[in-house]
């Protein structure tokens, strides 16, 4: 099985006044070769759960003998598990957490010219395929002795899966010109003289029929650049709105009276025990600092479900009337993800 390789180059303070940080995702396989060729992207596609994806970690300008280094790795839990650490440096290895290692030797070791410390392993809990996602570093120790040691941060990542921009001219629209450049690649693959990776959409060596239709299907949009300013921060609703008893909401799911359904619930003048029923909207919340802002797409025609992947607390709105008296009410419960 082929393993993804990670180089991390780690930047220190008075341990390593002249250390310098990088990362490198080493492609070959096997047990790395502890060379910086500053790849920071990477693909898995098809190997479904169980891939390794093996990090090699380095720190240049590392002049001083250590006795022990902590790694600590940030990823998505819910796709990798963090399984192996080794290194030749260091004669004890032990996990910290399920998140990194710690290494130590019994007297201070100098690193290699090249600045490896340790090789770390993760495997894949679920197939990545179609999932972008990135192995960093969340802090990093290194101890000169059991009394000396300090702390360390980086921001460097390496991402897997990311695709390329349809963007190809970088102007942040995918318009006319992106397609007269696509063309001109059209029907060519790897070896090709006028073959450019920048029209592989789907990175198959290979730009055919596949990647025309991932461009059709973006072709005419904004994508966001560095250039363009930030989103404009939500409105907060701060609506005093009265509770209506029975709507209960779930991830996926609204229930409201004897009704229970995966999308929405129409009442169109419906009489139930005597009480006439007319839903007219409904539309998703999501908590915000000082109130509660709208989700934009979804205000629909009945009581509709949400299922939401982003971290935070949403409520359902709805405009009804009840034996022909209007009123917006919110769900007796909210959805905490």
């Amino acid at each position: 099985m082929f393993a993804y390789l990670l180089a991390i180059f780690l930047s220190f303070g008075s341990i390593a006044e002249a250390a310098t940080l990088s990362l490198d995702l080493i492609t070959d396989g096997g047990n790395g070769n502890m060379v910086d060729d500053g790849v920071v992207t990477g693909t898995v596609r098809g190997r479904g759960i169980g891939y390794d994806i093996a990090v090699e970690v380095f720190g240049t300008g590392i002049t001083t003998a250590v006795q022990g280094v902590v790694l600590r790795f940030e990823f998505d839990k819910t796709l990798l598990k963090l399984i192996k650490g080794e290194s030749p440096l260091f004669a004890l290895t032990l996990p910290e957490g399920d998140t990194g290692f710690n290494f130590a030797s019994t007297s201070p070791v100098n690193l290699t010219p090249s600045g490896f410390i340790a090789r770390i392993e993760f495997a894949t809990l679920t197939d990545v395929s179609d999932r972008t996602f990135t192995i960093g570093i969340e802090k990093v120790t290194i101890a000169e002795s059991a009394t000396s040691s300090k702390d360390f941060t980086s921001d460097a990542v390496i991402t897997f899966n990311k695709g390329p921009s349809a963007d190809f001219d970088g102007d942040g629209e995918i318009a006319f010109p992106d397609f007269l450049a696509f063309a001109g690649s059209f029907g060519t693959s790897e070896g090709d003289a006028k073959y450019n990776a920048q029209f592989d959409l789907d990175s198959d060596g290979e730009i055919g029929f596949t990647d025309f239709l991932l461009f059709a299907e973006v072709f005419g949009t904004r994508v966001e650049t560095e250039s363009d300013p930030p989103p404009p921060t939500p409105t907060a609703d701060t609506t005093n709105y009265a509770t209506l008893t029975g709507l209960q909401v779930s991830p996926g799911r609204v229930r409201y009276l004897f009704f229970s359904a995966g999308r929405c619930i129409n009442l169109r003048n419906s009489t139930i025990n005597n009480t006439t029923y007319t839903v007219h909207w409904s539309k998703w919340q999501k908590k915000v600092s000082g109130g509660w802002a709208d989700i934009e797409g979804t205000r629909q025609t009945g009581i509709c479900s949400l299922s939401p992947t982003e971290t935070g607390e949403y409520r359902l709105v709805v405009e009804i009337s009840i034996n022909g008296r209007k009123g917006q009410y919110i769900s007796e419960n909210t959805i905490v993800v």
